[in-house]
């Protein structure tokens, strides 16, 4: 990693207040400020870097190819389809999700329990928000956790 590299920015960020500021953006024409104020819960990460290879940029022969991707005894494996099962690999392990808690205002309670079982279909059973057909916009508000 490099000293105050995005590693030690991300991890920081979510206890040590003090030196999380908002930015000042200028490239790309600047933005909002206000799209840069960031509380504890939003720098919560963990962050992981892979060192594909000690050289930065390793012979074309060994990146692999696209034969058989998620095989890592295909003959196309190499540095890419290795690095991109290990991506896929860390989402299975932190169990994304995402928890609607809003539609328009309206409270939606509980609608991802941890550990509770995920039988097909149920949401249609027991937790549905109408929304009229002619309505132009409608408000979603979400969250998004997951974890060991």
């Amino acid at each position: 990693s490099v000293r105050g590299g995005m590693e030690d920015w991300a991890y920081a960020g979510s206890w040590d207040h003090d030196r999380v500021r908002p930015c000042h953006p200028n490239t790309y024409g600047g933005y909002d400020e206000t799209k840069t104020i960031y509380d504890g819960s939003s720098l919560r990460v963990f962050n992981t870097l892979v060192e594909t290879s000690d050289d930065k940029t390793p012979p074309t022969n060994q990146l692999g190819t696209d034969e058989d991707v998620f095989s890592p005894r295909s003959g196309g494996t190499g540095h890419i389809p290795r690095n991109i099962r290990l991506s896929l690999l860390m989402a299975d392990v932190v169990q994304p999700y995402l928890a609607v808690r809003h539609v328009n205002d309206l409270p939606i309670e509980d609608d991802i329990v941890p550990l509770r079982e995920n039988r097909a279909r149920l949401c249609r059973q027991t937790r549905v928000v109408s929304v009229p057909k002619d309505l132009a916009n409608a408000k979603i508000e979400w969250s998004v956790g997951g974890g060991f």
